[in-house]
């Protein structure tokens, strides 16, 4: 695994939906108001007054593929300039860093974190919803190629090993494989929570991808494996509290050079006729 820090974005919104001609006419507005008010400072009055600095576009099926393109290729220049140094790096590797994003935001949900903190209003009804349009970005044609390989890399080095079990005694040891780390915050504050909530999005997503060949099966083994795992972290570590601040959480296996790689049967499989859900 790669031990140089990674850069990234994390979203929160209101979720106030606006059309992006009208966001265009009420910027060149405001910028010949005196004194003259910048296009997120515009934004921020018709946002009920929470902050804003970025447009996540929500594609509809009606909206012809060209202008779709333009809408994503926007919405990734504005994170480019919020990266700054950083931007070359984050916009090279596109799908990854939205499934980043997805993760811390459901890393706030379990942890029952405030996502208004950063912008003074959003709830989690406000960042699910938002959750959705990010797994709606993933799904563009322009990402998709891109997506096979960062969801086959997490499944292969991470989730697969994680759900290598067959017993519920085994589970203990599935899990010793592997530590969180948390960079600014006390090492005891860290929690395997996060590998967890890192685990279930990769293989929802990974499971679903049309053709991706995933060796997971979205069934019933392997909703058991991560129920087993969720009730085992939460006896052995205890529940994500509200308390508990996140840093920027990292998952790395606890024995690099010794981290299980996929092979034909380190995946559970299902029998067949076991049932499917």
């Amino acid at each position: 695994t790669d031990a140089t820090p990674q850069f990234g974005l994390c979203s929160v919104s209101h979720f106030t939906v606006i059309h992006y001609q009208c966001h265009q006419r009420a910027t060149r507005a405001a910028a010949g108001l005196r004194p003259k008010q910048s296009e997120w400072e515009s934004a921020t009055v018709r946002n009920s007054s929470f902050r804003c600095n970025a447009l996540m576009p929500i594609l509809g099926p009606s909206l012809p593929a060209a202008v779709a393109s333009q809408a994503l290729e926007r919405h990734f220049a504005q994170l480019g300039q919020h990266a700054k140094g950083q931007a070359q790096a984050w916009l090279s590797r596109r799908p990854a860093c939205i499934l980043q994003d997805l993760r811390l935001c459901f890393v706030r949900l379990a942890c029952q974190e405030s996502f208004s903190s950063d912008t003074g209003g959003g709830g989690p009804r406000h960042n699910m919803c938002l959750a959705l349009v990010m797994m709606q970005l993933l799904c563009q044609d322009s990402l998709s190629e891109s997506l096979k390989e960062e969801l086959c890399r997490l499944e292969e080095c991470c989730v697969s090993p994680l759900l290598n079990f067959e017993n519920i005694d085994e589970v203990r040891k599935a899990l010793a494989r592997y530590r969180v780390e948390a960079h600014g915050v006390q090492e005891a504050q860290s929690h395997p929570g996060h590998l967890w909530a890192h685990c279930v999005v990769t293989a929802m997503l990974r499971a679903a991808t049309p053709g991706g060949g995933s060796s997971l099966e979205w069934g019933a083994g392997t909703l058991w494996r991560l129920l087993a795992l969720a009730l085992e972290i939460t006896r052995r570590h205890g529940p994500m509290r509200w308390d508990q601040r996140r840093g920027t959480p990292q998952v790395r296996p606890s024995v690099p050079a010794g981290s299980p790689r996929l092979t034909s049967d380190v995946s559970p499989r299902r029998e067949p006729n076991s049932p499917e859900l």
